[in-house]
């Protein structure tokens, strides 16, 4: 909001700066003054509020104002030629944005004063007669008309080429032929025409007189020199030959043996995991420290196991081959008091880079011997 002048509320908003009675509202001035506008009149304000003021349509910023004098800011909106300036006395409340969308035309404390009274002297004139309220008001000035004619500028540069007119209309109807013309003078001999082509061959002649006899053959003459070796010729391009078929499998060979096994009594685990080969920190309870990748395909069986002693009385060991973490179908049980187990009739097959891995469940407590191995075929 721009600084108010003045926002006296007494009763002197009814008096001119002369102390005279001023209840109408009227733009008495416009002028310019740089890139200000300055408008003096009378009641330009209402009750202190920030005016808006309109040039042509166009909202100015209130740079200062009380009821006599509005000074504006133009923002380089000033037209030379006639322009509309239009006050509307009362603008947005305090701490309120300006709405362009709000009809601020009406008065909407329905013409009362700050206090809820009417408002004095928007209800009567001086003459106790009831008279209109100030509504938006507005002055038309400017420069006095359109001046003389300037000088024509200089020709604009050539526009683009506009786009192709539309297609070609058909062809007209021939028109009737004309007149035979007069005969022209012989023209000059023209030049010889191309030779022409040979004629026919003629028949054959009759034939001379009959040849004579042979003559006697000559004497063989010596063998010549032999002549000097000739250069090697250039290399043949290599030949592409077509891809012989693929032979037969050759015989299943005999299978490979894999195992493992730990000092780490997992007989003395509720439930333990080995992994292939041998460790002293085998054993864990935790399978990913167990799992081991396979590095080829192969069918597991044959699976023998064994603890390094009998296990407890009344205590019986599980024992299985796992892959992915899943129990596959090959597996045995130590007994209680014994200490080894075998399956040789189940299988699992395991592809490239399956985890594989010896899970060992203690059941009835446990086991008491600190070493185990196992073993199995991989074929």
């Amino acid at each position: 909001m721009a600084p108010a002048l003045a926002s006296d509320d007494s009763d002197d908003e009814d008096r001119d700066r002369d102390g005279k009675h001023k209840r109408e509202c009227k733009i008495q001035m416009v002028e310019v003054d740089g890139e200000t506008l300055i408008i003096t009149g009378w009641n330009l304000t209402k009750r202190g509020r920030e005016p808006m003021v309109f040039l042509s349509g166009e909202k100015l910023d209130v740079l200062e104002f009380d009821r006599y004098e509005i000074i504006v800011d133009l923002g380089g909106l000033l037209d030379p030629k006639n322009y509309v300036v239009k006050i509307v006395r009362s603008g947005p409340k305090k701490d309120e944005d300006y709405d362009k969308d709000k009809d601020y035309d009406k008065d909407e404390d329905g013409d009362k004063d700050e206090d809820g009274d009417k408002d004095e002297d928007g209800d009567k004139d001086e003459d106790g007669k009831k008279k209109d309220v100030c509504h938006p008001f507005e002055i038309t000035v400017g420069g006095g008309g359109d001046g003389a004619t300037g000088p024509t500028g200089p020709i604009g540069p050539r526009g683009p080429i506009g786009p192709s007119g539309g297609p070609q209309g058909p062809a007209g109807a021939t028109g009737p032929t004309g007149p035979s013309g007069p005969t022209g003078d012989p023209g000059a001999a023209g030049p010889s025409g191309p030779t022409g082509s040979t004629g026919l061959r003629g028949p054959t002649g009759p034939s001379g007189r009959p040849q004579g006899p042979a003559g006697s053959t000559g004497p063989t003459g010596d063998p010549g020199a032999i002549g000097p070796t000739g250069d090697p010729g250039t290399t043949g391009p290599t030949g592409t030959g077509l891809r012989g078929p693929t032979g037969p499998s050759g015989a299943a060979g005999a299978g490979s043996i894999i195992g493992g096994g730990t000092n780490s009594a997992p007989a003395n685990k509720g439930t333990a995991f080995v992994p292939m080969f041998f460790g002293d920190n085998a054993g864990a309870t935790q399978e990913t420290r167990a799992q081991s990748p396979m590095p080829v395909q192969c069918t597991v069986g044959n699976l023998h196991a064994r603890f390094s002693g009998n296990i407890n009385n009344g205590v019986t060991s599980t024992i299985t081959i796992r892959e992915d973490g899943v129990d596959t179908l090959v597996t045995c049980t130590v007994a209680a008091t014994t200490n080894s187990c075998s399956d040789t009739s189940n299988t699992n097959l395991f592809e490239i880079g399956n985890l594989i891995s010896v899970e060992i469940v203690n059941s009835g407590g446990l086991g008491g011997v600190a070493s185990f191995s196992w073993t199995a075929t991989c074929n």
